[in-house]
């Protein structure tokens, strides 16, 4: 690398940038600058700002043997060389021009020398890139799922779950995350709406990235429908694997058991048409998915709060589709596959639903009375919390006055009553008799006669002048309290 000369050596000149928003960066050289060709050496002078902090205008030059496997993809142009950072890093040496067909011209001016390697890998693209794709991004599956995301995201934000992190678990409590009890309790589609709905923005961030990164490639091996149903499959046997392992512990939410599926698809193609991708790009792609796989499997057992049995359940469910629904990228060969690997894999895929349905875990009580019981538990807390309150100070003033006659009156005008609707509106909930929540719901009540009958024994004794009746009742309420047997959960 030297510094870029004043004057320009005679021969071809195109402009060049050497960096684009959502592709490879040169390793060497940043912003925009030219392509110099001068038939004299020959030799290519790319000129630009040095890839530093405050980097000033270089110039990199190449003889023809230093460059080898010329590459375009649109407008980007691209070759291997062992010199520069380029060379040190074993990146190629990109580059922007203004449209694929100056890319394109350029390549053409390049050395035409190709490594076997290069020349196989070239190949297996070209094939890749005639196989049937979406038509527009509108219809790309990949596209369809991020778009399904992100607008469930919103949806669950407009109903108070949050924006930037979960401010409100209501919404995926009541609707649609997935809960052993809640799910085997007939809410079933929560297996599926699981998969869209995330906790917070960056939640949805990290899973949209790793599915965008990768399921553009996996689509087009897979043709859309195959990726569809793989997709779907690996994110149903992940939620089911959650079930499996949390039970009713967790309230499971976001797409990353369905991603870890589509890596799981990648890696069972890999292993049955293993001999139709060429080597030099299996290796790398099979060491970049086992790498994605293992990275955060491990994370996820680091850190507990991450729901690794869906990990692991849509990996392995993606790695068994994946192998089951492989085609050959041969065109023809496809065609005739196709719609037998389609059958082949939504059978296996109703087989796996209908076996964890029916093997799924069962839980001690009805999970939308469990809601109801809690939900009219809290309000009732709330309000007696308040009364207890009031209650503290009408018990100062009555010690400090010796006002006996009107504690009595404001307890039978307001404890007693307020704990008799209590106890009436634990016993309207409607429970399935002998339940967990139905042994709840009675000692609930039990705790509410308990208190009732406390007040209604210190309404008699206040009436009755005795001197200790707040010293009993105060020990009969912290009697109850230590021989309170625990709640069900």
């Amino acid at each position: 690398m030297e510094p870029a000369s004043s004057t320009a050596p005679t021969g071809l000149s195109f402009d060049v940038e050497y960096q684009s928003v959502a592709d490879a960066a040169n390793p060497d050289l940043r912003g925009r600058g030219k392509l110099i060709i001068d038939p004299a050496g020959p030799f290519y002078r790319f000129t630009g700002d040095a890839r530093a902090f405050l980097g000033r205008p270089t110039a990199v030059e190449f003889h023809p043997e230093e460059i080898r496997n010329v590459s375009v993809v649109g407008r980007r142009a691209g070759f291997d060389t062992p010199i520069g950072v380029a060379g040190k890093k074993r990146q190629p040496f990109v580059f922007y021009t203004g449209n694929p067909a100056e890319a394109v011209a350029i390549a053409r001016l390049l050395p035409p020398d190709r490594d076997e390697e290069f020349v196989s890998s070239q190949d297996f693209a070209h094939q890749l890139y005639r196989l049937p794709a979406a038509r527009s991004p509108w219809t790309c599956i990949t596209n369809l799922i991020v778009a399904a995301n992100v607008a469930a995201f919103i949806v669950m934000g407009l109903l108070g779950a949050g924006w930037v992190e979960t401010a409100d678990m209501t919404p995926y409590v009541r609707w649609v995350a997935n809960n052993g009890a809640a799910t085997t309790d007939g809410e079933w589609w929560r297996i599926v709406t699981s998969m869209f709905v995330h906790y917070g923005l960056l939640h949805l961030a990290l899973n949209m990235w790793a599915l965008f990164q990768t399921g553009h490639f996996v689509e087009r091996l897979f043709g859309r429908p195959l990726f569809a149903l793989g997709y779907l499959g690996s994110g149903i046997v992940a939620s089911f694997a959650s079930i499996y392992w949390h039970g009713d512990q967790i309230w499971s939410a976001g797409a990353s058991g369905a991603v870890f599926g589509v890596y799981g698809l990648l890696l069972g193609f890999m292993v049955r048409e293993r001999q139709s991708i060429p080597p030099p790009v299996l290796r790398p792609l099979f060491k970049s998915t086992l790498m994605f796989a293992g990275y955060n499997l491990v994370f996820g057992f680091v850190y507990p709060r991450i729901d690794n049995a869906a990990h692991l359940g849509g990996l392995l469910g993606g790695v068994v589709l994946g192998w089951l629904m492989a085609l050959p990228i041969a065109p023809e060969a496809r065609a005739r596959q196709t719609s037998a690997r389609l059958l082949l894999g939504t059978a296996v895929l109703a087989g796996a639903c209908t076996t964890g349905v029916l093997l799924a875990p069962r839980f001690p009580y009805r999970f939308r009375e469990r809601l109801q019981l809690q939900t009219v538990s809290s309000a009732l807390n709330e309000r007696e919390l308040v009364k207890l309150q009031e209650q503290e100070q009408q018990l100062a003033n009555a010690q400090s006055a010796h006002r006996a006659d009107r504690l009595a009156d404001w307890i039978e005008a307001e404890m007693i009553p307020f704990y008799e609707a209590m106890r009436a509106e634990f016993e309207a909930v409607h429970l399935t008799p002998g339940l967990q929540t139905d042994q709840a719901r009675r000692l609930m009540v039990g705790r509410t006669d308990a208190k009732l009958r406390h007040y209604r024994q210190l309404v008699a004794d206040l009436r009755a002048k005795k001197p200790d009746a707040l010293q009993r009742y105060l020990a009969a309420e912290e009697s109850a309290l230590k021989s309170a047997p625990s709640s069900p959960p």
